[in-house]
């Protein structure tokens, strides 16, 4: 049984499942439920339903009332690749919240934390973990198998046609003006060329309607020409038809920016591309996104410079590389644009490589 807190999440499961994305995994042996509200008669019910032998919680997910019915029913629980950011380890410090979140906290028989910082925090706060004992999955291959050949080739015959191309992966809200504004200088460097670039838009909760609406205007005011992924019929490819290849937008000139606004596309896109940004690290507020993702497709990786949740794992890939960094980290967002010389061909490989290396 899994259990995610977004549909967002649950609709990615259930579509890899369903499409056998997930390698040396029986889709027939999997369950994906949204995690109950966190009030005691939801989870009662819950467990009552499914009557778990124990519980896997990731990350940080600590939710008073679940955490408390599973100890009373005598489920055992784990906290594994345990993370706090440095905005919550600071709150819970505070005199008063941190008896609160050693409470919390001890219904877990077993913690193991991403990192040694991250061991140290939570034995700030009480609990006890084992000396050495660090796990962070993100590092971990999660084994996803790459999209038909027959897909990828259609994809870039219909869509990258041969062009320069980058993908912004995970936008959030305030990120797509800077990317377009980005975009836009390397469009107008083009200029009437046939070799203008193309910047394929993957937002946070693609499948939210509004939220893909948003990402799309940001795009338009800059002038720059969108098509959505919707509109290229790619769904019966991904579900297993590779002899129809993608419509093509009626548009002769072909689009800037392609926003994808569809679950379990995110492999077939980094594939088409040999540079990535990962986003939620360009504004404020989010704290970056995982860039071991993209590294695994080959690409060469920047991110943004407001990524504390991925300190730990910026600095483990710098460990790996220690002669040159493998991800390019921006020092301010305004050098957005010029980290995308990065699209020159010599310039990607040589990140790309380095990348490769500090994986293993």
């Amino acid at each position: 049984l899994v259990t995610t807190s977004t549909t967002t999440a649950r609709d990615w499961i259930d579509d890899a499942l369903s499409h056998q994305r997930l390698s040396g995994i029986a889709p027939e042996r999997v369950a994906v439920r949204l995690v109950p509200c966190d009030a005691r008669p939801a989870v009662e019910r819950f467990l009552s339903a499914w009557a778990p032998d124990c519980g896997v919680f990731v990350e940080s997910e600590l939710w008073p009332a679940l955490l408390h019915t599973c100890s009373t029913h005598g489920v055992p629980l784990a906290l594994v690749s345990a993370r706090l950011s440095a905005r919550s380890f600071s709150l819970w410090s505070r005199p008063g919240l941190s008896a609160v979140a050693g409470a919390l906290l001890s219904y877990f028989e077993l913690v193991i934390p991403q990192c040694a910082e991250q061991s140290q925090r939570f034995a700030r706060l009480g609990v006890r973990v084992a000396p050495g004992c660090v796990a962070n999955l993100k590092w971990c291959d999660p084994g996803q198998a790459a999209p038909p050949a027959k897909l990828q080739a259609a994809f870039a015959q219909s869509v990258v046609q041969g062009r320069a191309a980058w993908v912004a992966l995970s936008t959030h809200d305030g990120e797509d003006v800077l990317l377009a504004r980005a975009h836009e200088q390397l469009v107008s460097r083009a200029a009437q060329s046939s070799a203008r670039p193309l910047l394929i838009v993957i937002p946070r909760h693609g499948n939210d309607s509004s939220r893909v609406e948003r990402a799309a205007g940001a795009y338009r005011e800059r002038g720059l020409t969108v098509t959505l992924q919707s509109e290229l019929e790619l769904a019966e490819l991904s579900a297993g038809s590779p002899d129809r290849a993608p419509a093509t937008p009626s548009d002769s000139r072909p689009s800037d920016v392609y926003v994808c606004d569809a679950i379990g596309q995110v492999q077939l896109l980094l594939r088409a591309c040999k540079l990535v940004v990962v986003c939620g690290s360009l504004v404020e507020g989010v704290g970056g996104h995982n860039p071991l993702e993209p590294m695994r497709a080959g690409c060469a990786v920047i991110i943004g410079p407001h990524a504390p949740n991925v300190a730990s794992t910026l600095a483990a890939v710098d460990a790996h590389s220690p002669k040159a960094r493998a991800v390019e980290q921006l020092p301010c967002v305004d050098d957005l644009a010029r980290a995308l010389r990065l699209l020159e061909p010599a310039r990607a490989d040589e990140l790309r490589r380095r990348g490769q290396a500090a994986l293993g």
